[in-house]
């Protein structure tokens, strides 16, 4: 028990000292490296102190690895294998613990270049005995029972390039010393078993050595010629090799040489392609195809240069053909198109022509007896030559009231592209109108053509027009609203009662004058609004007449009947009561002085007042009428200010109604 708590306290204040040494070396060596002290301090330390410890310098546990122990000692030693890694540093640092609770601590650390020479610095230089070996430079270092062994492994950039090795000496010795012993012992008995087999595998490992060499050597002549562009020489290397040993290398290997024989045979083809030698080049892209026959690039340039040479072949018949055409060969110039389709049967520009010279032999066919229609052949000229007459009869129609056209002009032209079109029929009230015909259709004119030839062409125009002018009246009331006064037109008044209810200001008469024009049976109307009249102050002159009477003119009707009745009953009731006064004073004069005298007195005095005062209210109304009447005469004028003022710079167009020619 007391054994017991002496190796507690003896670990404890082991633990405490190592801590201490530990807080002590990082306060002197502020290096993120481990260093001499805390390397020797692990090797006689317990798992838990040495994981505490680095859990506080910021290591974390790596794994448990599978035993590295050949790395380092050649032999497989027992030990459990524990790993930490600093992946926060440079070169992601490691530290190896080999641990058995029955054996001496094994430390590795496998440090950067710069913690391998820090920690290389803190030992004497005098002290350590450095040697040489085959792999590495190894430097080795003895404090008391300990070895440090500094190992820097050559071409090697694992973790383990810079490792320290911190053991007890003579504990590893001798387990390595009868490690080894048993191994050797191990492999004399294994040895002796495979040098019976061996003897039996030299003949078979010289030939796969020498087929081996061979492999390799034809590889490298095979790289080697390829660098230097020697493609189809190093593809025979590689075949060589292939048949020692396949591998899907030297299938690329292979294919690489094919692309590049390919791509050189494609340049070739290219500089003879641009010199326009198509067929040369055509060649020499098949070629180039038993080395590549996928290549999407070398397929276009076989299709191209296949284009081209028919193109060049299409170009040279397509010169023949159009020689023959041009001469009015035309059954050869059939026969060279077809050659050309014969080529390239989706040749369009061939199929044309030939559909071409079939429709001109028609033609030609048909020219010899027949006669086109000049509409159908020529519906451009035809068409320009309508546009103008129309032009010139609308002009003629517009400047004058009545006039007649009846027409009948023949078009004609003969195979010779001459102009024989003449006037069968004219009736017209236009001078001179023969002249202007011939005029424009020698200017407007032009024969039909076909395949380069004149057709013979006739057409007809015939048109029969008759127009002439009447003066119509409408009128626009409260009452009534829009009527036509003089009902002199049969017309469709729909445009022009639209128009009238479109206007600010409605009221009045308006004079339209409607030009009637009947071209071959059909009707056709232009409208024009020539005047227009609305009731002004001057309408206050029917109410000097008759008060009433111009409030009717200038309301149309709203009003005015309402003041004429109350005007003649104010007057009737003056006149009424001045006769019954008159009366009245008259009897009151004969009458003898008393009670009857009086009365009629007064009743002269009654109708006197009744006189006097509906007398005065007539002709205040008399007055007011006037007035009123002249204010709103005033007003009819500026609501129908536009419409007056349109009407001073000419007729206003309702309606046009353009003639047609078929």
């Amino acid at each position: 028990m007391n054994k017991l708590r002496s190796q507690n306290m003896g670990s404890r204040l082991l633990t405490f000292f190592f801590i201490f040494c530990i807080n002590l070396t990082n306060a002197q060596n502020k290096s993120n490296c481990l260093s001499k002290i805390n390397l020797l301090k692990m090797q006689s330390s317990s798992l838990g102190e040495i994981r505490n410890f680095l859990n506080g310098e910021g290591w974390t546990l790596e794994n448990v690895k599978s035993d590295q122990a050949f790395q380092y000692f050649d032999v497989t030693l027992n030990y459990n294998i524990i790993s930490w890694q600093k992946s926060a540093y440079p070169g992601n640092e490691h530290l190896i613990l080999y641990n058995n609770p029955e054996k001496p601590n094994i430390i590795i650390y496998q440090a950067n270049s710069t913690c391998f020479n820090e920690l290389l610095n803190q030992f004497p230089p005098k002290q350590g005995k450095t040697t040489v070996e085959s792999n590495k430079l190894l430097t080795v270092y003895k404090e008391n029972a300990i070895t440090i062994e500094f190992r820097e492994y050559n071409n090697d950039n694992s973790d383990h390039h810079y490792s320290v090795l911190i053991f007890k000496t003579s504990d590893l010795f001798r387990e390595l010393q009868t490690l080894k012993a048993n191994e050797e012992k191990i492999i004399k008995d294994e040895q002796e078993k495979k040098e019976n087999i061996k003897k039996e595998e030299i003949e078979k490992e010289e030939i796969e050595n020498e087929k081996k060499s061979k492999y390799n050597n034809n590889i490298s002549d095979g790289n080697k010629l390829f660098e230097l562009g020697q493609f189809e020489e190093a593809k025979f290397k590689y075949l060589a090799a292939k048949e020692i040993k396949f591998n899907e290398n030297i299938t690329a290997k292979i294919s690489l040489c094919d692309n590049a024989i390919c791509d050189k045979i494609i340049a070739k083809g290219d500089s003879v392609y641009s010199k326009s030698e198509f067929e040369s080049a055509l060649k020499i892209y098949n070629q180039a195809k038993s080395f590549n026959s996928t290549s999407y690039v070398l397929q276009e340039k076989i299709s191209s240069t296949k284009a081209r040479i028919l193109e060049k072949k299409v170009e040279v018949i397509k010169k023949t053909a159009i020689n023959y055409f041009n001469n009015k060969k035309f059954e050869k110039a059939i026969d060279s198109y077809n050659s050309i389709l014969q080529l390239d049967n989706a040749n369009v520009y061939a199929t044309q022509k030939i559909k071409e010279i079939h429709e001109i032999k028609n033609i030609l066919t048909k020219r010899k007896t027949n006669i086109f229609s000049y509409k159908e052949t020529n519906s451009f000229d035809f068409s320009l030559f309508k546009t103008d007459l129309l032009y010139d009869i609308n002009s003629k129609i517009n400047n004058s009231s009545n006039g007649y056209i009846d027409l009948n002009y023949k078009i004609s032209f003969d195979t010779l592209g001459q102009n024989h079109s003449s006037i069968i029929k004219i009736n017209s009230s236009i001078n001179n109108y023969d002249a202007f015909l011939t005029s424009i259709s020698k200017k407007t004119l032009k024969p039909s053509i076909e395949g380069g030839y004149f057709l013979a062409t006739n057409e007809n125009i015939k048109f029969d027009l008759k127009w002439e002018s009447k003066k119509t009246t409408f009128k626009y009331s409260s009452k009534k609203g829009i009527f036509q006064s003089h009902n002199n037109i049969n017309l469709n008044v729909g445009n022009i009662e639209n128009y009238i209810n479109a206007q600010n200001f409605n009221y009045g008469k308006y004079i339209f004058e409607i030009k009637n024009k009947v071209s071959n049976g059909n009707s056709f109307d232009d409208i024009k609004l020539i005047k227009y009249k609305m009731a002004g102050p001057g309408s206050a002159l029917y109410s000097i007449l008759m008060p009433g009477m111009g409030t009717l003119k200038v309301t149309y009707g709203t009003k005015g009947w309402g003041r004429f009745t109350f005007f003649l009953l104010t007057s009737c009731l003056a006149i009424t009561s001045k006769l019954y006064s008159d009366e009245q004073y008259i009897n009151h004069k004969k009458a003898a002085p008393g009670t009857e005298k009086e009365k009629y007195y007064e009743n002269y005095t009654l109708g006197y007042n009744s006189a006097l005062i509906s007398g005065s209210i007539a002709a205040t109304f008399y007055l007011y009428d006037i007035l009123w009447v002249f204010s709103k005469g005033i007003k009819n004028l500026k609501e129908s200010k536009s419409l007056r003022q349109q009407l001073q710079k000419g007729p206003i167009k309702i309606e046009n109604q353009s003639i047609t020619i078929q």
